[in-house]
């Protein structure tokens, strides 16, 4: 009980972090898996191609956001029980973990930046949301005529 009361502060510390940078990256991962199910469901209509790792990959995006305070909460039950001690420690260790899957998480980090940038880029050239440092940039590059 002791370490539980010890444990929850950082947990909730973690849904906190979790509840912004989750978001950055849920977006972006949700615009993707929607555009794929679409083209998807294109090329099913024209050619009857199977549809089901689209649809899975809808629902893993969906669902992502959400299952990262399950995860986050769910260390809540695994202070006190041996089992998941027991699977701690067969478990990679910090530095193996990370660097196993760098790949991936670069790479979502790298789709998400360019996401959000092509974004707001769009929403500030459509007039929709004027940004202030784009506007400037622009106005340096362009040609002044006399």
């Amino acid at each position: 009980m002791f370490a539980l009361i010890l444990v929850f502060p950082f947990v909730v510390l973690a849904a906190v972090i979790w509840s912004v940078v989750g978001l950055f990256f849920w977006i972006p991962l949700l615009a993707k898996a929607t555009t794929i199910f679409t083209f998807s469901l294109l090329t099913h209509a024209i050619i009857q191609r199977q549809i089901v790792g689209a649809a899975n990959n809808l629902q893993l995006a969906i669902t992502y956001y959400i299952s990262g305070f399950y995860n986050i909460f769910r260390t809540l039950t695994a202070v006190n029980d041996p089992s998941e001690t027991r699977y701690a420690e067969n478990d990679l260790s910090l530095v193996s973990s990370i660097f196993a899957n760098l790949g991936k998480v670069l790479g979502m980090i790298l789709f998400a930046a360019i996401f959000w940038v092509m974004l707001f880029l769009f929403l500030h050239h459509a007039g929709i949301y004027e940004i202030q440092t784009i506007a400037a940039l622009e106005k340096s590059f362009s040609p002044r005529y006399p």
